[in-house]
């Protein structure tokens, strides 16, 4: 057996399985695909039950909210919804996108702010002078509404992540195949001094991304078949094997965070594969989930170059 490859353990029509989300107090792991309009799904790892949820507008993002509630951004709204329940709470506070742009993938620091990438409306139908190309933005989104654009100009933002200390943030562009660091300030939630961190045309495009404790990088790998595990220093350090094209993200789950479960998307591939969510036991385990209007203890770490 290949110690570098992931394992399918659910085969699922994912037509664009995404953001996939560990809940330990759930023991569930929750992705939405984001191209069957609406569609949030749960997988309750210990009894092997899948649940799903579908809505009447697109699902691009899920985030961990606390009370067993979950922050989901739509394509162009923040809400929150508890899986207990079906109820829904919209953000009345926050802002809602114009139409011609939505959100794409997301993550909370460690002090519990939401961070989520904006992009151009690849959903739905725009007007013909709708903005294209790199029309991105970075917002930061508090709890309490305070919402922040950091006017990045991203064609497509992904792999949103933090190293261990917070001080490095990590996103990519999947338009232009580069994972970009930036020196992050915790306290005041803002980074600054944007540069390359690492690209690898032949390795498929960046898609999502987690952070394990020793403050690696593991990213997804778009049309790779992989998910690549990237040093501090921007060097790849190992590739894990996916039977699939289109991988879309990962993140760390189960008790003791060192199984890294993967997303991917159909896209029209023929592989029987395509669409299902993958698994594979890491050396090293994942940080701890991130919950939005949360702050989790500093960790004692290395800093990140």
């Amino acid at each position: 057996m290949n110690p570098n490859r992931a394992k399918l353990v659910l085969r699922l029509p994912n037509e664009l399985g995404e953001s996939p989300v560990w809940c330990n107090e759930a023991d569930s792991l929750y992705w939405v695909d984001v191209a069957r309009p609406g569609l949030l799904c749960q997988w309750h790892v210990s009894t092997h039950v899948k649940s799903s949820w579908l809505f009447d507008e697109a699902l691009t993002n899920v985030t961990l909210a606390g009370a067993g509630r979950l922050l989901i951004a739509s394509e162009r709204r923040l809400f929150l919804f508890d899986p207990q329940t079906s109820v829904r709470e919209y953000c009345r506070t926050m802002l809602t996108l114009q139409r011609s742009l939505r959100f794409n993938d997301g993550a909370c620091d460690s002090k519990g702010r939401l961070w989520i990438g904006t992009m151009a409306n690849n959903l739905a139908r725009t007007e013909p002078s709708a903005p294209s190309g790199k029309t991105g933005d970075i917002w930061c989104v508090t709890k309490d509404g305070t919402v922040r654009v950091f006017k990045e100009k991203l064609g497509c933002p992904n792999a949103l992540a933090w190293s261990p200390d917070g001080l490095s943030f990590y996103f990519a562009d999947s338009s232009d195949g580069c994972i970009y660091t930036s020196i992050f300030d915790v306290e005041a939630g803002i980074f600054s001094q944007r540069r390359p961190f690492f690209s690898a045309p032949t390795m498929g495009l960046p898609d999502g991304a987690a952070v394990d404790v020793e403050g690696y990088l593991w990213n997804a790998r778009w049309g790779g078949g992989c998910v690549i595990r990237i040093a501090p220093d921007g060097t790849l350090d190992r590739v894990v094997d996916v039977p699939t094209a289109f991988v879309t993200s990962c993140v760390f789950g189960d008790a003791d965070r060192r199984t890294l479960y993967i997303t991917s998307a159909i896209n029209g591939d023929h592989n029987p594969n395509g669409g299902g969510v993958f698994a594979f036991r890491s050396p090293t385990a994942g940080l701890p989930p991130t919950v939005f209007g949360q702050a989790i203890p500093k960790l004692n770490s290395r800093r990140s170059s």
